[in-house]
């Protein structure tokens, strides 16, 4: 396999990243012009305001596919919940919170994407004004929008990658050579959706690593010029999300019906178990498998210089 090695991004001076860097961001509100081609905003809309009146919530941000309007079937929603930081004083207030985001949150963003396989994201003001781009990178919020209109000014410090500390990138792509045990539970949608994805999020956590942390979008032509022939499976992988197939109904309703039930978690992972696609599984295992340990070995001797 071949690696280009005439493209690198440099990585910030120990100078810079030991700066404290303030960062300001506006989130605007959702272009009313766009509002009807969004078929779960007024479901969004609703459970803002029972979170803002209840005191949980200040802000839902909507980033990712969603937050740029790039979304294809494959998207999962990608929200970061701004919350009021009185529930970190509060025991009641706290598990009130958890119980409505458990049965209500959640469960909406399953309507969405009953392959979602996870939750959101978290900002509250203390936090802000002391972020690590190690949780999400600043230039995400440059491309959402929010419930509200809201201006945010971060201040952090860029990270600092060292070779004692395992890197991001590293860790999933580790957590990917062992497709037996990925897949232990099967090759049902949901598991190859959550194998890909991890695998995608791979460019973004490699440049966080190295202290150049950016938008998800912007990473693969940087990571794909950096890494030649080694980011193939992650090539291979995007061609997937784009030819995504859309999720049948029965699949979604069965999950939404056993968010009513007891033992809600365990009955909504079964109920995707019966959803499968051999040719996306024939392609996991003929075109991404085989290229997962070189790009390991390539991102630990990047890492590791």
């Amino acid at each position: 396999m071949n690696t280009s090695t005439d493209f690198h991004i440099k990585p910030l001076s120990t100078k810079t990243k030991n700066k404290l860097i303030t960062s300001n961001v506006t989130v605007p509100e959702i272009d009313q012009t766009v509002i009807n081609k969004i078929w779960w905003y007024n479901k969004l809309e609703i459970l803002f305001d029972q979170g803002f009146k209840k005191g949980f919530l200040k802000n839902v941000i909507v980033h990712g596919s969603y937050g740029d309007m790039t979304s294809t079937n494959y998207s999962d929603l990608d929200l970061t919940l701004y919350i009021d930081e009185q529930i970190f004083q509060n025991r009641d207030l706290m598990n009130s919170f958890r119980n409505w985001y458990e049965r209500n949150f959640f469960t909406f963003m399953l309507s969405v994407d009953p392959l979602q396989h996870h939750g959101p994201f978290y900002l509250w003001d203390s936090l802000i004004s002391n972020y690590s781009e190690d949780i999400l990178p600043i230039e995400v919020y440059r491309r959402s929008w929010g419930l509200k209109k809201i201006e945010m000014n971060f201040r952090h410090f860029y990270s600092d990658f060292s070779p004692e500390t395992k890197a991001l990138s590293l860790i999933t792509c580790e957590s990917l050579l062992n497709h037996k045990k990925f897949f232990r539970h099967g090759h049902n949608m949901y598991q190859m959706k959550r194998y890909l994805s991890n695998l995608m999020l791979i460019p973004a956590f490699y440049y966080t690593d190295v202290g150049c942390p950016m938008h998800k979008a912007d990473s693969f032509d940087f990571f794909y010029k950096e890494f030649g022939d080694l980011a193939d499976p992650i090539k291979e992988a995007s061609k997937i999300r784009i030819n995504w197939p859309k999720t049948p109904s029965l699949i979604r309703e069965l999950v939404l019906v056993s968010r009513k039930l007891p033992f809600t978690s365990k009955i909504t992972y079964i109920s995707r178990l019966g959803y499968n696609n051999k040719n996306i599984k024939d392609n996991i295992y003929e075109n991404i498998v085989p290229g997962i340990l070189p790009l390991y070995h390539e991102l630990e001797n990047r890492l590791q210089k």
